[in-house]
């Protein structure tokens, strides 16, 4: 499960980045992972696609982190923020970033700030390996659990 946390407010104090020429956001803030059920399992089994695992600070809906916060899960284990570049295609390098197996599922958040100057359409290109929930402007626009790998051409 991948969810993508989107933002368009102001970026602040923050370094910022520009959009890649292909259009791949080059930089995100990333958590994980937080357990996420038995391999193989869709549906209520699942169950990390449909936990909160941003409860304790201030949910999925609310979450502005910055690069070192840190997320309290369940046995006093702590996540914390950090960020990492994707790869030229854009996507971030789960595996090698938080030291895990591609064999235990496990649920990751990644957010990032998009600031435009001017009100546009744009058109948001998401990949995931089985699910993935985005949220934009702190609302939830797009949830899709099912069983796949990832494509990433």
């Amino acid at each position: 499960m991948f969810a993508i946390l989107i933002s368009l407010a102001a970026a602040g104090q923050q370094e910022t980045f520009s959009i890649r020429d292909n259009g791949a956001i080059p930089i995100w803030l990333v958590a994980g992972p937080f357990l996420n059920g038995a391999p193989s399992t869709h549906g209520a089994g699942c169950f990390g696609c449909y936990k909160d695992f941003l409860a304790s600070v201030g949910g999925e809906g609310d979450v502005m982190p910055a690069e070192g916060d840190e997320i309290v899960c369940a046995k006093n284990s702590v996540r914390y923020w950090q960020s990492v570049f994707s790869t030229p295609e854009g996507l971030p390098d789960f595996i090698r970033i938080l030291g895990v197996d591609e064999q235990t599922p496990g649920v990751v958040y990644a957010f990032t700030i998009l600031d435009s100057p001017t009100k546009r359409t744009a058109v948001l290109h998401i990949r995931s390996n089985d699910g993935v929930r985005v949220r934009l402007n702190r609302k939830l626009v797009h949830e899709h659990h099912v069983g796949r790998t990832i494509d990433i051409s």
